[in-house]
């Protein structure tokens, strides 16, 4: 006899879940009460950008002087075009420091109630 899981709860508080991916990473696991894990996320994402910025600024002055001497009729050389893969490993170490913080968050949220679910399923009453 197969019976259906009981649903999951039509409420949960997803503030922190929107705090940590419209405001800053980090920002859920503080309300969750995870203080460690909240700063360990907003430093790795904090450190992240900040290495993403460098190397944006850096490609977008290449970028501009490219264009200038391109505009000025001086052809530069096709090595000397700057090359967008320079920004793609901070810019992934951002994205991903970014959704492990979204899916800590989440998964912290709603852990007890899969756990809840599970035991439920399997016959194991809490």
């Amino acid at each position: 006899m197969s019976t259906t899981p009981p649903p999951l709860p039509v409420r949960v508080d997803r503030t922190p879940i929107l705090y940590s991916a419209l405001v800053y990473p980090g920002v859920g696991q503080f309300m969750v009460g995870r203080k460690f894990v909240g700063i360990a996320f907003a430093t790795c994402f904090t450190f992240a950008l900040a290495i993403f910025l460098v190397f944006f600024v850096r490609y977008f002055r290449e970028t501009i002087d490219f264009v200038r001497a391109w505009w000025s009729g001086a052809y530069p050389p096709d090595d000397a075009t700057p090359s967008p893969r320079q920004l793609m490993m901070p810019f992934v170490y951002m994205v991903i420091t970014y959704l492990a913080s979204l899916y800590d968050v989440t998964w912290r949220l709603y852990r007890p109630h899969l756990e809840n679910r599970a035991k439920a399923q399997t016959g194991i009453h809490p």
